[in-house]
């Protein structure tokens, strides 16, 4: 946020991105100087974040694993479809 709007970002504008309640980061930071340090040093440490959108990974117990994992283990169960069974049978 700081890289697009600079100084003008307000306390409470961070709080609305990370969604936590303004209180949460004002136990964690004095004030809007003390959070801009933090960040600078956890950049000169880290060094930049990536560039592009962040890469969301699906939770591994989320409902598309669950759903996966629950194909998988009907088609083991039944015998699923071989690739054998799928081919078409060829002109002899």
């Amino acid at each position: 946020m700081f890289s697009e709007r600079g100084w003008e970002t307000s306390i409470e504008e961070v709080a609305r991105r990370a969604q936590v309640g303004l209180g949460t980061v004002y136990r964690r930071f004095e004030n809007k100087t003390a959070l801009v340090d933090e960040l600078a040093r956890r950049l000169l440490e880290d060094g930049p974040p990536p560039a592009g959108p962040p890469r969301v990974r699906p939770a591994a117990n989320g409902p598309r694993a669950r759903r996966r994992q629950d194909a998988r283990n009907s088609a083991g169960r039944s015998g699923g479809a071989s690739a054998s069974a799928l081919r078409t049978p060829s002109a002899s």
